[in-house]
């Protein structure tokens, strides 16, 4: 009985956890600018870069296909006074504002969808002709609209500067700069859904109460049935 009740528990939960639709992907990239050319009066040639963006988990067809992203966190550290988490979005017209398409034309975009680079600002500074390119992609044809984005899809593509922009310029009034970087993996994480993690647990816990009592050992049920009947049986006398 012990081992019915461990098939049925396991059951219960494949069941719970194949229907646990995932809301988004995290998709993010660390790197450390390249000085290339002109000033860095903020150091960044210093400091690490880590951009991420939350997508959704279906690909769209406006962005050959792809997914996007309307705003992004942008964490800046060991920089000369600009260090910090700043949320950014990009500054150019036209929808989607950040894309990644994981199979376009045997790279990845990392851009303004279909209108080029993008323009984004932080702590002063505006960053314009951001738009890396990525190395082959892991899929090997294009996923169809509205199909599933899966965390593997981006698996061993990294993002350089180059082909389209080879360097993004880093303006402010304190002067100009323009940097690079190359060969950055693109990290893909699955986001669970908001609120979901709460619910599960009382679903498990639901679960394990519930399975207790249906797999009760035999052994307890009779006992606890001869008390009730030695029970009667000592009033029936009394």
């Amino acid at each position: 009985m012990p081992h019915t009740f461990t098939l049925w528990f396991t059951g219960c939960l494949l069941v719970l956890t194949s229907s646990l639709a995932q809301a988004q992907l995290n998709l993010s990239i660390t790197f450390s600018p390249t000085f290339v050319s002109g000033a860095d009066p903020h150091g960044l040639a210093a400091s690490t870069w880590t951009m991420s963006f939350e997508v959704p988990d279906t690909y769209d067809g406006r962005i050959t296909p792809g997914v996007s992203a309307s705003q992004g966190t942008l964490e800046v550290a060991g920089s000369s006074g600009v260090d910090g988490t700043y949320s950014i979005t990009s500054n150019d017209t036209g929808f989607p504002a950040f894309s990644f398409q994981p199979y376009f034309a045997g790279f990845v975009l990392f851009g303004l969808a279909n209108t080029g680079p993008n323009t984004f600002s932080f702590a002063g500074i505006t960053i314009t002709d951001f738009a890396p390119l990525g190395s082959e992609p892991n899929l090997s044809s294009t996923p169809a609209n509205d199909s599933a984005v899966r965390p593997s899809d981006f698996d061993g593509v990294r993002v350089s500067t180059a082909v389209l922009r080879d360097s993004f310029l880093a303006s402010s009034s304190s002067g100009n700069g323009r940097f690079s970087f190359s060969n950055v993996p693109i990290t893909a994480t699955a986001i669970p859904e908001p609120g979901f993690a709460p619910l599960a647990l009382g679903i498990v816990m639901g679960l394990i109460i519930a399975c207790r009592r249906l797999f009760r050992p035999a052994s307890k049920c009779l006992h606890r049935s001869s008390d009730r009947m030695g029970g009667q049986a000592r009033g029936s006398r009394g």
